[in-house]
Parts: C-alpha cells; structure tokens; sequence
C-alpha cells in the first residue's frame, strides 16, 4: 500500500470526499486524488460542493459539507 492509497482509504473511510488546500484554490476528489503526484503540506479533508473551478468542473472542495444546493466560496 502506498501513500494515495492509505490516505484516499482514510478520507474515505471518515466520510471525506477529496483534499483543498487552503493556501491555494487547489483541490482534489478521492477519484482523481493527488493528481499533482504528492500532497501539500497544506493539504486537508474536504468535502466536495457544487461550484465551478478554475478548469471548468462543476465542483469545488470545502472544509465543511456544503448544504444540498447551496453554493458557497470554497476557503
């Protein structure tokens, strides 16, 4: 087992649904977790929420669970 994989099952297991990192506008979902090949060291669980990114997503990751349909500024 490697590092994506004992995180990604732990975010998982506690409920998260991917890591943002509050230093930047970065965020990631457990499906595509740590695309940039390692976390920061600002990295933290978070929880997925409607929005759209700076790539177009539909989606953007926050510290507490977005309320369903709420559209809140990601931190």
């Amino acid at each position: 087992m490697n590092l994506r994989e004992y995180v990604g099952g732990r975010l998982l297991e506690d409920g998260y649904d991917g890591l943002l990192n509050t230093g930047t506008d970065c965020g990631c979902r457990l499906d595509d977790l740590m695309p940039c090949g390692e976390p920061g060291e600002n990295c933290e669980p978070g929880y997925a929420g409607p929005g759209l990114n700076e790539d177009g997503c539909g989606w953007l990751m926050f510290r507490e669970r977005p309320e369903e349909g709420e559209k809140d500024e990601p931190v």
